[in-house]
């Protein structure tokens, strides 16, 4: 994530070179086009930038990311690696089963709670 200072920076130099991401990457070496573009559009709609995430964009609850910490810790590979090697030992059936991961990470942090 590039801070505030980073991203005003980024759009101030594309609105001086004339809106041209390659030139505003050259110097910087940074962002992709992509997103100076969406930076720029955000700052002309808004005219700001927003100050850091908006809402959170995380797949999992800081309770699911210990458990799997935890989980990890305690025996040395995590339930993905496990369910892989499942797989190369012809229990296919077993691979990402994503409810049994959850129960699994599940009964983990509640014993360490």
């Amino acid at each position: 994530m590039y801070s505030l200072e980073d991203r005003k920076r980024a759009v101030e130099l594309y609105i001086k070179y004339d809106l041209c991401a390659a030139d505003v990457i050259h110097e910087l070496g940074y962002p992709s086009k992509k997103m100076l573009r969406l930076w720029h559009r955000e700052f002309i709609e808004t005219g700001e930038l927003h100050e850091g995430f908006r809402g959170d964009h995380s797949k999992y609850t800081a309770e699911q990311k210990k458990a799997a910490v935890d989980y990890y810790l305690e025996h040395g590979r995590s339930l993905l690696y496990l369910s892989i090697e499942n797989v190369a030992t012809g229990g296919a059936d077993v691979f990402l089963d994503l409810p049994r991961c959850e129960s699994i990470l599940r009964n983990s942090f509640h014993q360490i709670s």
